[in-house]
């Protein structure tokens, strides 16, 4: 079910289609699946478009680490998720793109930073717009989204979900076309910061300046963070 590319691919200015017609697994980049694409591979293929997953039967797809050059010879990055239930991951290290279009039925998980480096950005959770599921696109804490042209958020019905701080970036347009919910972190109490500072060989004292003195600023430090 995997793909052992030894040579190379070049499709000019038509498309090239990959996926599994099993259901199975669809991994880029350091990911693996059922069908891996590794950065090797990635750096091997010159096409106008790579529709990853646009196959019938495609499964979720993994995305991990794919490399500024392994993407270079590919202009527009089509990962097609769209089968029912089905889910677009990127986890691990970042990953960069010329462009890049993510269509998932089943939501998007964005666990690290995604880049484009020439064109637009769009990630659709909920490409049927039927309540079926997650449908969201969900991003951990801390992370950074950034295009080089328009960045583009949508999920119908799951909505925007970030785990912390979240940062959208783009050169033109960031279009957020969904409802986002962000959750915010506790602010420590003084119990906890005395533990924090106790564990460390400070006296109680030490702990008690530093938590009423953050605390009367909201637990913004000098940066407004």
């Amino acid at each position: 079910n995997d793909l052992d590319l030894d040579g190379s691919i070049t499709t000019g200015t038509g498309d090239l289609n990959l996926g599994a017609s099993d259901g199975g697994t669809l991994a880029m980049g350091d990911a693996v699946g059922d069908l891996t694409v590794d950065n090797d591979e990635l750096s091997r293929i010159n096409t106008q478009n790579l529709n990853f997953g646009s196959t019938e039967g495609s499964g979720d797809i993994l995305v991990d680490g794919v490399t500024a050059d392994a993407s270079e010879n590919i202009v527009n990055m089509n990962l097609d998720a769209t089968g029912d239930g089905n889910s677009v991951t990127f986890e691990g290290t970042e990953s960069v793109f010329n462009t890049l279009d993510v269509q998932a039925d089943d939501g998007i998980y964005v666990n690290t930073n995604i880049t484009t480096d020439t064109g637009d950005l769009t990630l659709e959770g909920d490409a049927d717009n039927i309540a079926d599921g997650n449908d969201a696109v969900n991003f951990a804490d801390g992370i950074r989204v950034e295009s080089a042209n328009d960045l583009n958020v949508d999920a119908s019905t799951g909505g925007i979900n970030g785990a912390g701080e979240l940062f959208l970036i783009a050169d033109n347009n960031v279009n957020v076309n969904d409802t986002v919910t962000v959750t915010t972190k506790d602010a420590p109490t003084v119990e906890m910061v005395r533990e924090y500072f106790n564990s460390r060989g400070y006296v109680e004292e030490f702990a008690d300046k530093f938590f009423y003195y953050y605390n009367s600023l909201d637990w913004l430090n000098t940066k407004n963070k």
